[in-house]
């Protein structure tokens, strides 16, 4: 039999009485080990899609034909198909790479850095460093709690508070404080809006220590302030603010020097006026809105119901022109509400409320006078039911409606007829606060009601709208009183 294959290892150089040196043999009992060649890359054998493709190529030649390179050289050379085959790759190769650095460029752009909350944000613009809550205050602030501030403007889709607050609170830290605390007063106890409060009443008292110059910044801070701590019914604290807001004024010049910005003067009369009206007192801006003799000569009354007061008592003419200016300022807000007037008409409406108060406030009545007292006290009342700016759950108008009160227990309302007293007594519920002064608005409106003998809604509705009305502000404001009333 064959012997199956065998090796011999040995070593050349064997060493002496070592037997790892010795020679050894290694036999194949099932034939000598095969071992695979590598394996090569590629196409296998046999395979025919080469030979397809190019056959595919020469069949679509005629199309392709019509689409050839075109030399614009001016050597005369022949391309031949390899060549081209070359050129296309090349060129493709090179448009992917492009593609590939384009794409990063733009990730590299659009990546923004990622940072820690306490780290430093190279692209952060605000005065301090704002916290999540700062960004949902503002937030609602400038998209819905703007609209309780300016109900006048918010028909005319104008919103001062993003257009024009906003940018000014971002260069200003005082201000924005100032902003980050009103958007958060909407209530009795706010702790986080009491805390921005303070620290722009701080960062302005450290200004005014050093003062060189009044910025409208600091005028702005100090009037909001002010007329939220009236809306809180901190009556003295606004009166406080209003001195400090007066000689601010004064220091920059008066407000003849404040006439180029509109915005920033209306700011400050309300501070103004919030106040004032609730007092009854005459303005800390007194005498700049009080009419020209030439405009209240010879005024008529179109009103019926004040037609016929007119009947009882003698009107002067400051009054008549009031009358007359919120006449035309309900008309004009019907058609502000229709969709039917701009930015211009809302101005000019707001102008026509704050002269209105202005003037109804500067006018010292003397003891003799109280019948036209009170009706300049309506008048007030109805110019700020129409805004339906102030929060009827704070002491806004309690002063002024418990002077009414004082004047109704005098008896000062009998010469003025039941139709005005029921509509002065209307307005008065409509912004009252107090509960003691509630129960005396709706024992009036029960005597007074009872006095005409009027016992529908619909009766007394036909004697309201003989004075000044707004149907779609005041009908169902008025109805749920009339229903308090016979409750």
């Amino acid at each position: 039999m064959n012997q199956p294959p065998s090796e011999v290892i040995f070593s050349l150089a064997p060493l002496a009485g070592d037997k790892s040196s010795e020679s050894c043999v290694f036999q194949y009992d099932h034939g000598a080990i095969k071992l695979r060649a590598p394996k090569k890359r590629g196409r296998p054998r046999g395979s025919t899609k080469k030979t397809q493709s190019s056959s595919s190529s020469n069949e679509s030649g005629d199309i392709q034909s019509d689409y050839d390179f075109v030399n614009v050289t001016t050597e005369q050379k022949h391309v031949d198909q390899d060549a081209r085959v070359k050129i296309r790759k090349r060129v493709m190769v090179n448009h992917m790479r492009l593609k590939r650095v384009e794409r990063q460029k733009h990730n590299e752009h659009s990546r923004l850095p990622v940072t820690r909350m306490n780290s430093f944000d190279p692209f952060d613009v605000s005065p301090f460093h704002l916290e999540p809550y700062m960004h949902d205050l503002l937030k609602f602030y400038i998209t819905t709690g703007w609209k309780s501030f300016y109900s006048i403007e918010k028909y005319a889709d104008f919103n001062p508070t993003a257009d024009y607050w906003l940018p000014m609170a971002f260069q200003d830290g005082a201000f924005l404080h100032t902003l980050l605390g009103c958007a958060d007063s909407r209530g009795p106890n706010r702790p986080r809006s009491i805390r921005h409060l303070n620290a722009a009443i701080s960062i302005v008292n450290r200004r005014i220590t050093n003062i060189r110059s009044v910025t409208d910044e600091t005028l702005l801070v100090v009037a909001t302030v002010a007329i939220i701590e009236k809306s809180r019914g901190a009556h003295d604290r606004w009166q406080a603010h209003m001195e400090g807001l007066r000689n601010l004024v004064n220091l920059r010049g008066g407000l003849t020097c404040l006439e180029s910005k509109p915005l920033l003067m209306g700011k400050l009369y309300r501070a103004d006026l919030c106040g004032s009206i609730d007092a009854v007192q005459t303005p800390y801006f007194s005498g700049r809105y009080i009419p020209v003799p030439s405009a209240t000569t010879n005024t008529g009354v179109h009103t019926k119901g004040f037609q016929r007061l007119e009947k009882n008592i003698t009107l002067d003419e400051t009054l008549k022109y009031c009358i007359n200016s919120l006449a035309d300022a309900v008309q004009s807000m019907k058609r502000l509400k229709s969709k039917k007037g701009g930015c211009a008409e809302a101005a000019q409406i707001r102008f026509w409320f704050t002269a209105t108060q202005y003037t109804l406030l500067s006018v010292d009545y003397q003891n003799s006078q109280t019948s036209l007292q009170i009706c300049g006290l309506a008048l007030i009342l109805f110019s700020t039911c129409l805004t339906s700016e102030q929060n009827t759950q704070l002491p806004v108008c309690d002063m002024l409606i418990a002077k009414l009160q004082g004047l109704w227990e005098e008896g000062s309302f009998r010469p003025l007829g039941a139709d005005f007293t029921l509509w002065t007594i209307f307005l008065a519920f409509c912004t009252v606060s107090d509960d003691r002064l509630r129960e005396w608005c709706l024992s009036a409106l029960r005597t007074t009601a009872n006095d005409m003998g009027v016992r529908s809604w619909e009766e007394i509705s036909q004697v309201l709208e003989t004075f000044l009305w707004d149907s779609d502000l005041f009908d169902y404001k008025y109805l749920d009183i009339w229903n308090d009333t016979r409750g």
